[in-house]
């Protein structure tokens, strides 16, 4: 709607009830109800030009979704255009033609400076651009996508995103936290396509992690550090004369940031003594802030921060002398085992490993199950690792229901267990391939899970090799396994790219 007339979701529903009056009992088509919303539309003063079907048939009847990049245009202005979003960048060679030309019409909402209102609402139009005032002295910034309600990808160019970038930093720009999530996503998966730069993605990252309070940019913050992680996780660099995995030094680079969040967020509900008790369940308000100090406690605990660490394991220390009166905290239960299961290798932990071993066998809830799984795949032992694969494959021991889940999601978790899986399902493939024949997508996550994830070209070289003479025997995990493949090529070309600014990144910026 223009600037000025009433909101989008009044007239959608103005339209739908219209549209629900006018069609009761009958049967309709998808015409029928754009019709309705053109009348509202049109009625409310809005731009008669643009007709409601045609701009619904560019979302509906075409693939894919556009990037709007937006541009300095000159020194009073922005230009916007759009295009194409593809994963690969610009390969569209196996694609289907569109008889609109991979073209929208988007809807375009703006904000210049920190205006608590909508500057304008605008159309931009297939196969044409769009000028938007923009005084590149005066004005602060221009935000683009506000609430992230548009099914698009902003682009700003680079001088424009670091505007918006240092009102940020300045905390002269409120973002919303839809908005913090939306722009994060937008902007790491134009990283993947080489539209920016990785260091200017990352210091947005910290930036909005620095002023963040609310769960779901921190669970896309955490999202986007763990996928680094994986990328990087079989990447060896030198530190104090020692070989050490780049991931490690990912961690402790980011530890300190984590440490905030969980000492603000989650340190006072997770004391093995004494906690808080979290919000009431009861209070539909309260969701995002119990999933805020849950989600906060366990990136604590996931990078390494002492004091999380120290009461999971108490907690878990706690729970093995008394069971009955000192059960696990559901809440928590999760990041305990998860802070156990990580642990170097001892005794003690082998110790733990069986226990919990035991409490899956014993357990009749599946998310219980599912939460112990999870943990044991974790443990950084090879014996230990390859043993409980083995468990996966007695049906007397696993469900099989679970069975290709556990080996896909579980014992795929790090490094390790990366390599002991492909070894292990190159041993044991004729029994998991007959075995499991027609579980659909059982397969899907088991050969996705174990193949996905590496970044070499001699695992790729391994596994294609090994699959030669195997592809009938895929069945109905053909389509995960080269879905696999292709992942372990954008792997390897993410690394290429990024590897060297990770190393740098770590090295030479502060925490």
């Amino acid at each position: 709607p223009k600037a000025g007339s009433q909101t989008t979701q009044t007239l959608f529903d103005k339209a739908i009830q219209n549209y629900i009056k006018k069609y009761k009992y009958s049967n309709t088509v998808q015409d029928d109800l754009y019709r309705e919303m053109q009348k509202v539309y049109s009625e409310d003063g809005n731009d008669k030009e643009v007709n409601i079907s045609k701009v619904m048939d560019t979302w509906t009847l075409q693939m894919n979704f556009p990037i709007v990049s937006v541009d300095q245009y000159d020194d009073k202005s922005v230009i916007l255009s759009q295009s194409r979003f593809l994963i690969s960048g610009s390969d569209a060679s196996d694609d289907k033609p569109s008889p609109f030309g991979y073209q929208w019409y988007v809807p375009i909402e703006y904000r210049i400076n920190n205006s608590s209102a909508v500057m304008d609402f605008k159309w931009l139009k297939p196969n044409s651009r769009l000028q938007l005032p923009f005084d590149v002295e005066k004005d602060e910034y221009i935000q683009l996508n506000l609430g992230s309600n548009g099914y698009y990808v902003v682009d700003y160019s680079y001088n424009i995103f670091m505007k918006l970038y240092n009102a940020i930093v300045k905390k002269t720009l409120n973002l919303t936290t839809s908005e913090k999530q939306g722009l994060l996503y937008d902007t790491f998966l134009l990283v993947s396509l080489g539209n920016k730069p990785m260091d200017k993605a990352l210091d947005l990252l910290k930036a909005i992690l620095a002023d963040n309070d609310a769960y779901i940019p921190l669970k896309e913050i955490s999202r986007q550090l763990s996928t680094i992680a994986r990328h990087i996780r079989e990447v060896r660099v030198e530190e104090s004369n020692q070989e050490v995995y780049l991931s490690k030094k990912w961690k402790d680079k980011w530890k300190a940031d984590i440490k905030k969040v969980y000492e603000e967020h989650g340190k006072k509900y997770f004391n093995a003594t004494k906690s808080d008790p979290l919000p009431e369940k009861s209070d539909g308000t309260n969701f995002q802030k119990r999933a805020l100090i849950k989600f906060a406690v366990a990136l604590g605990c996931s990078y390494g921060v002492a004091d999380c660490e120290k009461e999971a394991i108490t907690m878990f220390k706690n729970y093995k002398s008394d069971k009955e009166n000192n059960p696990l905290n559901e809440d928590f239960k999760g990041t305990i085992l998860n802070v156990v299961m990580s642990q170097d290798l001892s005794d003690e932990l082998t110790e733990n490993w069986n226990l919990m071993w035991d409490r899956y066998q014993e357990s009749s809830q599946q998310n219980e199950k599912e939460t112990i799984y999870y943990a044991l795949g974790l443990v950084q032992d090879e014996k230990i690792l390859l043993d409980f694969a083995k468990k996966c494959l007695d049906k007397t021991l696993v469900r099989s229901s679970d069975s290709l889940y556990i080996l896909g999601r579980s014992l795929t978790q790090t490094y390790l267990g990366c390599n002991v899986s492909w070894a292990f399902m190159k041993d044991n493939w004729d029994t998991i391939s007959e075995g499991f024949d027609g579980a659909l997508f059982a397969v899907d996550a088991y050969v996705s899970g174990v193949l996905s994830s590496f970044t070499q070209q001699s695992m790729l070289t391994e596994i294609e090799e090994f699959f030669s003479t195997r592809m009938d025997s895929l069945k109905s995990g053909k389509a995960a396994y080269l879905g696999a493949i292709q992942s372990i090529k954008a792997n390897i070309v993410w690394l290429e790219k990024h590897e060297n600014t990770i190393k740098d990144y770590v090295e030479t910026s502060g925490n």
